[in-house]
């Protein structure tokens, strides 16, 4: 929750960014950016502290997760209003150097493969429960496990995936900050 959800005041888009910031937090760390078992004591973290990034985070990483688990609504990355002088709401996250090797364009059209893909059509088909008829055309064929669209030779499997193995982001990507 929102800072200002949890302070129970008057809130709109902004919260959708800070809660954008606690999902790629989230995904990159392995856990939460606040977190405590005790419900009111996770409020007074979400209102107080600020939040620690691991060592393994690159500064792009950083810079994103900074601009979007900013308490100051007004402040807060995606949730600024644009000026004739600066650049704000979306296309200033979009500018972000954790996003710069995304082309916006070719997202928007649909034209980028997706990093990682699941195939399990095979182990779907060979399942009795499941049968080769309820599987998707667009899967068939396809084999069981996971690969990238981008290099299949990698080993990228979900079930071993660790957020901080050696190896877990690819040399330049924006999570590493080079």
């Amino acid at each position: 929750m929102a800072p200002e959800m949890v302070a129970r005041r008057s809130y709109g888009k902004p919260v959708d960014f800070w809660s954008l910031g606690v999902l790629v937090y989230e995904m990159l760390a392995g856990e939460p950016p606040f977190y405590h078992r005790e419900t009111k004591e996770l409020h007074r973290k979400i209102l107080t502290e600020k939040p620690r990034f691991p060592p393994v985070f690159g500064a792009h990483s950083v810079a994103v997760l900074r601009g979007l688990l900013e308490r100051r609504v007004p402040r807060r990355l995606g949730a600024q209003k644009a000026t004739m002088f600066e650049v704000g709401g979306v296309a200033a996250l979009k500018q972000m150097a954790f996003f710069a090797s995304i082309n916006w364009e070719d997202l928007r059209r649909k034209r980028l493969a997706a990093p990682l893909l699941a195939t399990v059509a095979e182990k779907m088909a060979d399942d009795a429960s499941v049968g080769s008829r309820n599987v998707p055309a667009f899967l068939r064929g396809r084999g069981a496990g996971y690969t990238t669209a981008s290099d299949a030779s990698l080993d990228t499997s979900i079930e071993d995936f660790e957020y901080l193995r050696e190896g877990a982001f690819p040399p330049g990507s924006p999570a590493r900050g080079s």
